[in-house]
């Protein structure tokens, strides 16, 4: 009796486990390593899926995880007198409103029980652009900068149909 009553359980359970893995939407871990004068960067993110009705939700403050992205620098950046130190960081963007954002790198607490000082964010100038084509998926990168930016290494976020663009430095000055 008990193997008439087991046999239908695990071939359910086998049914439901594969069609959860057959319909379940890929998100994956995505490293990007950039080698800049002076400095190497590893940045680290989830590609997660654009959701145009969590527009909606976006007010002033409101922190965008950036597909809990992570960087790593192996030296400081430099852009003007801003000084970003070697170190590991949280990528996240700030809305000022839902079409304007800020990058922010907040440093990762040596403890990693203890949660990240907000306080200690380091706002990079953004700038934020809308009606772009829309990625479905999150992508991030490391760019060299064009125009007003060039010479600058870019933080670059395409997400649905905004783009976010940070300066991470400047290297039209020699580094020191």
């Amino acid at each position: 009796m008990r193997k008439k009553v087991t046999l239908p359980i695990l071939v359910a359970l086998c049914i439901l486990t594969t069609s959860i893995l057959v319909s379940s939407h890929p998100h994956f871990r995505k490293s990007v390593t950039a080698k800049l004068p002076d400095l190497e960067l590893k940045l680290e993110y989830t590609t997660y899926p654009w959701n145009p009705s969590h527009l909606a939700e976006v007010k002033d403050g409101f922190i965008f995880n950036c597909g809990n992205a992570s960087v790593e620098l192996s030296n400081a950046a430099k852009h003007g007198s801003a000084v970003v130190a070697e170190g590991k960081y949280q990528l996240r963007a700030r809305a000022k409103d839902v079409d304007n954002w800020t990058f922010l790198l907040v440093p990762v607490p040596e403890d990693r029980n203890a949660k990240p000082d907000m306080m200690k964010a380091i706002e990079l100038p953004t700038k934020t652009f809308t009606g772009r084509p829309v990625r479905n998926h999150l992508l991030l990168d490391v760019s060299a900068g064009h125009g007003e930016t060039d010479n600058m290494a870019l933080f670059v976020l395409l997400w649905g149909d905004r783009e976010l663009e940070g300066v991470l430095a400047d290297f039209s000055m020699p580094q020191k």
